[in-house]
């Protein structure tokens, strides 16, 4: 059977002189579904957002700073399909090598963190695959490098940066976004590969453990009532009646819950211009997803509605 892929080169580095370090790898994607070397853009284009995504979490949590890194496509030549991508990190008031920091040294760097693993332990990847979706029991530190993961039946030793890379809900997603074309009629494998010879795989079967775990929600603390003036910026009468209001800089959706004033508005008794503005009783809900603050809010009731003021005739 001949048999077809699709290949990305990632590269670090930029010329010689601002980054002499350079490190790369191919994700290929495996498979009768690449028979012409071509990709649905679909499913192309959320694999190339999460690559910055992976990249900058990977560089938070591996490195203990907030150093940036961007990367850069590099267009390929006529004929082929080969994407490079260049990781440069920007100058930060406390620069961090991404790949030679101290604090990866220990565990070679972040792409091994990431992909294949260490000498002394398995990689993100490989750890995913072992956890098959189960919870972990229990976590114990070992030392100020590796940490021990029970599950019901069985314990590993991994690296702690790889515990925390799997604990990072932005991690999970951005990996499963690399791998989601598994999941398409033809993808039967993803390989990285790095020129020295290590690679690692995901296969169709296996794709299901790499889904993201559903972000944790955590309703707040009720909130007091408030009764601000806001102006009204959308109105619809459709649904659950929700309405998108501006007080001030800050704009919100609420849903009327206010009937009344609703009915009035209806049938005509009441009428909204462009400026107008209204005091109102509004009850604000907040929760937490995952690190996220959301807030929802009803507009319990209609207290004023004042119209816009009429410019004075001067003549």
């Amino acid at each position: 059977m001949n048999r077809r892929f699709f290949p990305f080169i990632f590269r670090e580095g930029g010329d010689d002189s601002d980054m002499p370090e350079t490190q790369s790898f191919w994700i290929k994607y495996d498979g009768e579904a690449f028979s012409e070397h071509t990709i649905d853009v679909n499913d192309l284009a959320p694999a190339l957002l999460a690559l910055p995504t992976l990249v900058h979490e990977a560089n938070r949590i591996a490195n203990k700073d907030e150093s940036k890194i961007s990367i850069k496509v590099k267009a390929p030549k006529a004929g082929s399909f080969q994407i490079v991508f260049w990781i440069v990190k920007e100058a930060t008031e406390h620069p961090v090598d991404f790949f030679n920091s101290p604090t990866v040294s220990a565990l070679t760097n972040a792409t091994s963190l990431l992909w294949w693993g260490t000498a002394s332990g398995i990689g993100l990847l490989a750890f995913i695959r072992w956890m098959r979706g189960r919870k972990a029991k229990r976590a114990t530190l070992i030392d100020d490098s590796f940490i021990e993961i029970e599950t019901e039946s069985e314990t590993i030793r991994i690296p702690k940066t790889v515990w925390e890379l799997y604990q990072s809900p932005r991690i999970r997603a951005a990996f499963y976004q690399i791998l989601k074309p598994l999941e398409k009629p033809g993808v039967d494998k993803v390989e990285f590969k790095e020129p020295e010879g290590r690679s690692a795989e995901v296969k169709k079967d296996d794709v299901q453990f790499y889904l993201p775990p559903p972000a944790q929600i955590e309703p707040l603390p009720e909130m007091p009532i408030r009764e601000p003036y806001v102006n009204v910026v959308h109105m619809w009468f459709r649904g659950e009646n929700k309405w998108k209001f501006s007080e001030g800089d800050n704009e919100w959706t609420a849903e009327i819950k206010d009937q009344k004033f609703l009915d009035e508005i209806r049938t005509g008794h009441r009428v909204i211009n462009a400026n107008d503005f209204l005091k109102v009783r509004v009850k604000q809900i907040q929760f937490r997803e995952g690190s996220t603050i959301h807030s929802t809010y009803d507009i319990i009731e209609v207290l004023e509605h004042k119209k816009a003021y009429r410019e004075i005739d001067l003549l």
